[in-house]
């Protein structure tokens, strides 16, 4: 079964940047945001997140839903 990969960073750019790299790498399952709340709902719904490659200093979430 392929890996599923969330992406979040407050840079769209950098998010669209990265899939694009993670793609041609051969990821297909990729689930990418550059909202932290929206992420915060994928890791909730997702049955199953196998990495997650996330910025971890972003302006727009508290420090409370960091931890």
């Amino acid at each position: 079964m392929p890996a599923r990969i969330l992406l979040v960073d407050d840079e769209p750019d950098f998010v669209q940047s990265m899939e694009r790299g993670l793609v041609m790498h051969g990821f297909q399952q990729i689930l990418a945001t550059s909202d932290p709340r929206h992420a915060l709902a994928l890791i909730r719904n997702e049955q199953a997140i196998d990495v997650a490659l996330i910025d971890l200093t972003m302006p727009e979430i508290s420090a409370s839903l960091r931890r």
